[in-house]
Parts: C-alpha cells; structure tokens; sequence
C-alpha cells in the first residue's frame, strides 16, 4: 500500500509540474508578442521619420538648385551689362595700337652695338628707310645670335618658319626661324620685324636667314606662310626641301571647301608613314570630296604627307612649335619696341643657361624626350615576337598576325616610323632584344645626351650698359617709327572703347 501511494504523489507531482508549465507559457509567449509588437511600432516611427527628413533634404535639394540658377542668370547678366557697358561711345578718338611718337626706335642702333659687343657672333642687320623730309624711318631688323647658330650642328635640320602681326601697329610683322633639340623642345634660330608683311619682307628675311644657315639639300624648311613665303624660300633655299603646315593646310580645305569632315581624312592621310595606309586614306578623301583630292594632288603629295615627304620633316607636320614663341613674344609687342628686343635676348639666353644645366644632370644615354617616348613603346613589348632571325634582319609578328621586317643594325623598318623619325619603333625594340643589340645604340646621335649637350655649349651673355657720354654720342642720329601705309576697307570708328569692371 505504501509503494502504491508513493507512486499516486509522485504521478500527482509531474501533473502539477505539466499543469504549472502549460500554465506559465502562454504568459512569456504574450510578453514576448507583446514586444515585437512595440518594436514593430518604433520601426514604422522611424521608417516616418525618415521619409519626412528625406522630404525636407529634397526641399533644400530644390531651394539650391533654385538658388545656383539664380546666381547663374545674375552672372550672366552681369556679363551682359558689363559688354554692354563697354560699348559706351565717348567723343574722345581712339588711339593707334602703336604709339607713333615711340622714341625707343633711336635706341635700335645702340641696342645692336652693345648686343655684339657681348655676343660678337652674333648677326644683325637694321634696314632704314628715308623720307621726302631726310628723315631715317624703322623698316626692318633682323637678329641671329651666334650661339643658335653653333647649336643648330646638332640639331636635326629642320626649320620652323612662321610669322604674325604684331599688336603695337597695324602694320608690323613679327617673324621667327625655330628649330627642336634632342629634348622636343624648341630651339629658336633667328628673329625679325618688319614694317609690313609682303614677299619682299619674306625674301629679305629668308635671305638674311641663309647668311646664317647656308642653303643645302640636307635642310628642310617647313612653313605656314602662303604663296608669299612659299615663293620667297623657293628663291632663297634652292636646294633646300620646303614642306606645307598641316594646319594651314586643313584650315584652306576648310575654307574652299566648306567641309569639317574632310580635314581629318586628310590628317590621316597626311600622317600615314606606309604606301597601303596612305592610300586607302586619300582614296577615302577622293570617295568623299572628289574636288579635294584633285587639289590635293595638285599641290603636290610631296609637300604635305609623311610617306612622299620632301626632305626629313620626322613627326613635326605644323608649325605650332613657332607659334608657341611667337605667342611669347606677341605680349611685348604692345610696348616699346626696344623691349621686345630686350625680351627675346634675356629669354633666349635664359633658356640656354637652363637648358645646359639640364643637360649636365641627366644621367642617362638619350635625352628625357626620347626616353619618355622609348619607354612608352616598351610597355606593348610583349604583344610581339620574332619569329625568323636572317644576316641581322628580324621577322616580327604580333598576336592579332600582323608582320613587319626589321633591320636595326640599318635602322630600318617596314612600318617606316624607324627610318623617318630616326628611334626605334616597337618593332625595332623587339628585334634588338632578340639580337641582343641594345636599343640606345639604335638611337640617331641627334637625339643622344652628348648632343643636348653640345647644342648648349655655345653661351649668350647679357648686353652692357651703355656709358652716357657714348649713349648721347649715339643718339644723335634719330631712328623713327615705320611710315605707316593707309588700311584697305572700312575705317574704325574714331571713338574709343571704356570697359566698366564690376
């Protein structure tokens, strides 16, 4: 009995055990429920939050929009008052871009003297011009100095003739002569004003030019001049081979033409240093513009493309080297003329002191340029390889199948760049690492370090003051402005312009 009412309590116990836990979990089930539903709750809170912070950070998106195109219209109209109020007419005449009473014209003479004082190499040549009254007028000057011309030995022999008027007269003409050193940079040759812009101008310049750089069939002259230049070298450079601008070239198709399109087929064109390139181009020209190819071929491929080039004009295809320099010097044309004079010795002379002591810390076998230029072609080294190797000569193929033949030890590849810009082309590269030539080796001796060096030996030095006893002594022959010649077509008002700045 006992045993079985052991057993009664403890079965008594577990249904007191089951009833208690069924009991108490309904409780944590609803407390737990409970806060979920309180969280649920604080997130729709915050999710309403958001979306109000949201609207308001568009509003202010909107009221900066706003504001920036209103402080947009406000620019431009002050732009627009500003030009209009620049157009006020006032009764005062306007006065010439040149002032005809510049009396710096008398100091030309002294100017030269003590120029070749200090820089006895230096050629100068001054042409006057007299007038009905024995007056002595301005009318052309021109200056080589001794140390261009030392240098030009070791440049490649290409000359950059340009020019452009000048701002201190409507009349005046600003001409420079520029070569390029190892570096690619530029290398000016010699400078001239002269009162007016003819053929006239440009054969005595041209001509001035080849007393310095003598004529001979090694030298290539590259000019945007027009006829009038075009002529003049003919005259003056016989032997020499004369090359168009590219540019000036575009800008004439432009004109005659009136087609934007066309001027990149004939850049293409132009460029291409292969006969298949060149003509699949030019037949692209003459598909598009029948009329242009024919003016084209009457100029003369020679004249204007890389594949028939007259001479070696390497990769220089415009004249934008001299224009850089002529841009220059076209701020110091607004002042005195003996400043302009002033500025194009200092700068060349500058240019010389720090241009030697670039060369003097290279370290390295070729110059910068032509280092920058190499390293870029390695980078797609591995794209090709040699397949056939025969007396020095390489058969180089790439990936996509394309074959080229190589020589380095000649300095010869058949995609032409090697033998026209004279450093080697990927192909070439490729070859010497079979050949285990080396690449600098392979480099013409104008692009070396020794080169950029030596083209820097030759120094300027800075003029001397001049003593006043001599100074007056020489400014006793007065030198005056150029005659200026009436303007063709419509006369400028005689009122002058006042600009209001805000």
């Amino acid at each position: 009995m006992s045993e079985l009412k052991d057993e009664l309590e403890e079965h008594e116990e577990r249904i007191r055990y089951i009833s208690n836990y069924e009991y108490n979990l309904p409780v944590d089930f609803l407390a737990m429920w409970t806060n979920i539903e309180t969280a649920i709750e604080d997130i729709d809170k915050i999710k309403l939050e958001l979306r109000t912070i949201q609207s308001e950070i568009q509003t202010l998106h909107d009221e900066l929009a706003n504001s920036l195109t209103i402080v947009a219209h406000v620019c431009s109209f002050m732009t627009f008052l500003r030009l209009s109020l620049s157009c006020i007419i006032c009764s005062s005449p306007i006065l010439p871009k040149g002032n005809p009473n510049d009396e710096s014209y008398s100091q030309i003479p002294l100017f030269i003297s003590y120029l070749k004082a200090a820089n006895p190499t230096t050629i100068t040549e001054l042409e006057t011009h007299t007038d009905e009254n024995g007056s002595q007028h301005f009318k052309r000057l021109f200056i080589s100095h001794g140390a261009s011309q030392e240098g030009f030995h070791f440049l490649r022999k290409l000359m950059v003739v340009s020019g452009a008027h000048i701002r201190r007269s409507d009349s005046g003409f600003l001409i420079v002569a520029i070569g390029q050193y190892a570096n690619f940079q530029t290398y000016p040759l010699a400078f001239a004003v002269v009162d007016h812009q003819t053929e006239e101008a440009w054969r005595w310049f041209l001509h001035q030019l080849e007393q310095c750089f003598p004529d001979n069939n090694k030298t290539t002259i590259l000019s945007d001049g027009g006829g009038m230049a075009e002529r003049a070298i003919s005259a003056c450079f016989p032997e020499a081979s004369h090359v168009d601008c590219l540019r000036r070239l575009q800008l004439s198709l432009n004109l005659y033409f009136h087609d934007n399109g066309i001027t990149n087929l004939v850049r293409e064109a132009a460029c291409a240093h292969t006969i298949g390139v060149f003509r699949r181009a030019f037949n692209r020209v003459n598909e598009t513009n029948p009329d242009c190819a024919t003016y084209l071929q009457s100029i003369g491929f020679p004249r204007w493309t890389s594949y028939y080039q007259a001479g070696d004009r390497y990769n220089i295809m415009t004249a934008s080297i001299a224009h850089g320099f002529i841009h220059l010097l076209l701020p110091q044309t607004t002042g005195p003329i003996i400043n302009l004079l002033n500025f194009y010795h200092t700068t060349v002379m500058r240019w010389l002191q720090t241009r030697l002591r670039a060369s003097m810390d290279h370290p390295g076998v070729m110059s910068p340029g032509v280092q920058g230029f190499m390293d870029k072609l390695a980078v797609s080294k591995s794209q090709w390889q040699v397949l056939h190797i025969s007396y020095g000569a390489c058969e180089v193929v790439n990936s996509v199948g394309k074959i080229h033949f190589v020589n380095p030890l000649r300095r010869s590849c058949s995609c032409k760049v090697f033998n026209k810009l004279w450093i080697p082309c990927i192909h070439a590269l490729v070859a010497s690492d079979a050949l285990r030539i080396s690449a600098e080796s392979l480099v013409h001796t104008c692009y070396t370090s020794v080169a950029w060096f030596e083209t820097y030996i030759p120094q300027l030095y800075p003029c001397q003051e001049p003593l006043p006893a001599e100074a007056t002594a020489d400014g006793a022959t007065e030198l005056l402005p150029p005659i200026s010649s009436p303007l063709v077509g419509r006369p400028r008002p005689k009122t002058r312009m006042v600009t209001i700045n805000f």
